[in-house]
């Protein structure tokens, strides 16, 4: 990435309304997160399968004083409970990584632990080695161009033992949608949503035969690699659970979510037909995901 893609990509982040960013977004209906967490441990939160599978992976001397890092991580929202939960294992040390300071600065760390911003760019990411029990990587890493730098750093840092978890997108580049997503999302919307205030953006877009913005209203960050972004993530790491979706939900609640009364039957009902439509046409293949969710260990790599 040239500098100049860099500088607009900081700008954008230190200038971003990003509790706005949240509250439109589809992940913003807690029926999806509750799933995703499900189908990795039948329980709603993911933090908690994690912190046990560390249980059974590192030594027990070593449970209550672990150290943790979080890569392209903002303000630590999404990152923060995974390190700050301390009822199974106790995270002393975390490190973060971005490229906004002004971000970083938003976060406020339990007073439990010892956070450590740090300012870069993470295309020229450096790590030390065997120096974390856990990496996470949530809605970030898919803005750098580097990947594969990126997981051959996480791979050496990462302990014996230690894990990686991330929570990215994999679709297409600049986050645009697949043609036959995109024709589903579209009548979904209309079937379910015939309301057009309901589809109407939080910046004034109609959802229906509109779906995305085009690749050039997006900081030029955003997905800029995303296709190989798996499988330069399983040259390092062996997934222990991973879930793909998002090739509905994304398409059809990302920028609407605000207009959706979630406490209402026949919202409840529109939200579980979407989610359940896309978890049978993504099996049959018909469709393909946006996301990837996965807990992994990494590979032994002989050089």
């Amino acid at each position: 990435m040239n500098n100049s893609i860099i500088d607009k990509a900081k700008q954008t982040w230190n200038e971003i309304d990003i509790n706005q960013v949240r509250d439109v977004a589809w992940c913003s209906i807690s029926f999806f997160g509750r799933k995703l967490a499900k189908s990795f441990s039948g329980e709603e939160s993911s933090v908690s399968l994690i912190h046990h599978l560390l249980v059974q992976r590192l030594p027990a001397e070593r449970l209550n004083n672990l150290k943790g890092t979080a890569i392209v991580c903002g303000d630590m929202q999404a990152e923060r409970g995974f390190f700050e939960d301390n009822s199974i294992v106790k995270f002393q040390q975390v490190d973060g990584f971005d490229l906004s300071d002004i971000s970083l600065a938003r976060y406020t760390p339990d007073e439990n632990i010892s956070f450590t911003p740090h300012v870069i760019d993470c295309n020229n990411l450096v790590l030390e080695r065997d120096c974390y029990d856990l990496i996470v990587g949530c809605h970030g890493i898919h803005h750098i161009y580097n990947l594969g730098n990126t997981f051959y750093q996480a791979h050496k840092a990462l302990t014996d033992g230690g894990l990686i978890y991330l929570y990215e997108w994999i679709g297409l580049e600049y986050l645009q949608i697949p043609r036959i997503n995109h024709i589903f999302a579209a009548i979904l919307l209309f079937l379910l949503f015939p309301s057009k205030s309901i589809r109407t953006t939080h910046m004034g877009k109609v959802k229906g035969f509109w779906i995305q913005h085009s690749p050039n209203e997006f900081d030029p960050s955003e997905a800029c690699n995303s296709q190989e972004l798996l499988k330069q993530f399983e040259k390092y790491f062996q997934p222990i659970k991973i879930v793909f979706h998002g090739g509905l939900t994304y398409p059809i609640f990302e920028g609407i979510a605000q207009n959706i009364d979630q406490t209402k039957l026949i919202n409840k009902l529109r939200i579980q037909i979407v989610y359940y439509l896309e978890v049978i046409l993504t099996k049959l293949k018909i469709i393909k995901p946006c996301f990837m969710a996965v807990i992994a260990e990494k590979k032994i790599i002989n050089h």
